[in-house]
């Protein structure tokens, strides 16, 4: 059994995945599409760890921002 200490620090570094996740996928989306509008960057920002692998897999194939969006749920 972990202390709460090791669960603290567990929940601390899955905050910074996603952070991290988000940021390369702001960063791309901008290399790729231009500037994104705020509401989709807060968007992105306020995403969990299996969105943001959703939209980082389409980003790639995604011929524009929206294509991206849509893919918000497995089918």
């Amino acid at each position: 059994m972990g202390t709460i200490a090791e669960a603290l620090l567990e929940q601390g570094e899955a905050r910074g995945l996603i952070k991290g996740k988000a940021n390369a996928f702001l960063l791309q989306a901008r290399n790729k599409f231009g500037d994104l509008p705020a509401a989709r960057a807060d968007e992105v920002r306020s995403a969990d760890a299996a969105t943001l692998d959703r939209w980082l897999a389409a980003l790639v194939v995604a011929d524009t921002l929206d294509e991206v969006f849509d893919v918000r749920r497995p089918h």
